[in-house]
């Protein structure tokens, strides 16, 4: 089958596209001159057409909010009979501004929160459960580098849905004077009521994805924040991510941590800056049992979460429809 993808985020290129080309698809993501997200929509359109006429795609998957307009290109979609594949990632807490729109313009929907499935069904949309996962290709351990070997690293944006949470997972760390580095968007921003202003040293910069790995390998610690905290499948990417890398990682608890993973056995979980601060010093003293509990995590997302288990189940479900 010819996929194509929309879009030409990591997530995509490094993610859920790798899943379907292991179990032998051809797949194509719209980037270079194909690339959608930035054009105005009266372009979308012939570029869309002339990557159509070129891969010949038997179907289409487009991902959240993912700067296209999804009328148009839905409409070119349909009018060449390509079965469109919806992935809403903004689900639980962008529903109704980003995810439902989406889908009233894709064949089928799949979301990262099981608890958005019912709300899909009550619009008369057909949708099931994906979360996201890791490509053990991509998301393993790699050579650590001096240059990012701290005790505690993250890799997450300064989002203003979780500044409670930064501050109990961040900066109860940082005032502490931990050997911490955070990399990511607005930490630097003086109007966010948390930020690393008072700490430049601790902050670097914008991370490019591919150096993911390494970061995650060269660090002792991970962190992990998350912009939804009801659901009880949904997680943000980097769950998988580092667990995919091989890191111990210490994450703000969920309800979906707790119900996908074993708490001491794949990770650890903080309810609160001493729990933070209780993980961070027993882990960062006692390395046998963090690597024991890193490697268990990596067993755990590779043998369950990769994105050849998320490709094969799309193609399952879709499979009486397209």
């Amino acid at each position: 089958m010819n996929i194509l993808f929309t879009g030409e985020a990591p997530l995509i290129k490094y993610g859920l596209l790798s899943g379907f080309e292991e179990l032998g698809h051809n797949c194509m993501f719209l980037h270079g001159e194909y690339r959608l997200f930035d054009k105005p929509s009266e372009k979308q359109g012939p570029i869309l057409e002339k990557a159509l006429a070129e891969f010949r795609p038997d179907m289409a998957i487009t991902e959240g909010a993912s700067g296209l307009d999804i009328k148009v290109v839905s409409k070119i979609l349909r009018k060449h009979g390509i079965f469109h594949v919806y992935w809403a990632i903004e689900d639980p807490p962008h529903f109704n501004s980003i995810s439902l729109p989406f889908a009233r313009q894709c064949d089928y929907t799949f979301t990262t929160a099981a608890e958005c499935i019912p709300k899909y069904h009550k619009n008369g949309l057909r949708a099931d459960l994906l979360m996201f996962g890791c490509n053990p290709k991509y998301h393993r351990q790699v050579e650590p580098d001096p240059k990012y070997s701290h005790d505690i690293a993250l890799v997450a944006s300064n989002y203003d849905c979780r500044y409670d949470e930064a501050r109990y997972m961040v900066r109860c760390l940082v005032d502490g004077g931990y050997d911490i580095k955070i990399w990511g968007l607005w930490w630097d921003d003086p109007a966010r009521p948390v930020n690393l202003l008072d700490h430049p040293e601790k902050f670097g910069g914008l991370l490019p994805y591919e150096l993911l790995p390494t970061v995650y390998s060269s660090a002792k610690i991970v962190l992990g924040l998350h912009c939804d905290d009801s659901s009880k499948t949904q997680t943000s990417m980097r769950t998988y991510e580092v667990l995919g890398c091989g890191a111990f990682y210490l994450t703000q608890y969920t309800p979906a941590h707790e119900y996908l993973f074993e708490y001491g056995t794949h990770l650890v979980w903080s309810k609160s800056a001493d729990d933070t601060l209780r993980l961070a010093d027993y882990y960062l003293n006692n390395d046998a049992e963090r690597q024991k509990i890193a490697q268990l995590g990596q067993m755990k997302v590779y043998h369950e979460h990769s994105y050849v288990h998320r490709a094969r189940h799309v193609l399952e479900t879709i499979k009486p429809f397209i």
